[in-house]
């Protein structure tokens, strides 16, 4: 089961996605990725803290979301991803393209802008 929040900053976006993304939850996750695209904003973190596991079609709609992110003008960026999600990305050659970092990070570079 797939469990999404999301808080909004300025014109900051973070989805905090925890438990399991299988195929069974890309509809909610599309559903909230639709809302927080339609706020307009600047950048979008993806909390993955609390992501356990990911199944192909995950990984597939990771990509869609990076591609519109991408044709918006929006910052897509990944926040503390495990190892495992990490070690998927890389094989599919996901790291390239898809902006990797800490919460931390992420926080003193985007969020303490706005504070």
């Amino acid at each position: 089961m797939l469990d999404i929040s999301i808080d909004r900053k300025d014109r900051i976006a973070i989805m905090h996605i925890a438990g399991d993304f299988y195929i069974d939850s890309i509809a909610s996750a599309e559903r909230s990725w639709n809302e927080v695209v339609a706020a307009e904003p600047r950048i979008i973190a993806l909390d993955c803290r609390k992501l356990a596991r990911i199944d192909s079609t995950a990984i597939g709609t990771l990509v869609k979301f990076f591609n519109m992110a991408m044709a918006k003008k929006i910052r897509l960026v990944f926040c503390d991803v495990n190892a495992s999600i990490q070690l998927l990305f890389e094989t599919a050659r996901l790291k390239r393209h898809f902006v990797i970092t800490s919460a931390k990070k992420f926080n003193d570079k985007y969020l303490r802008q706005i504070a």
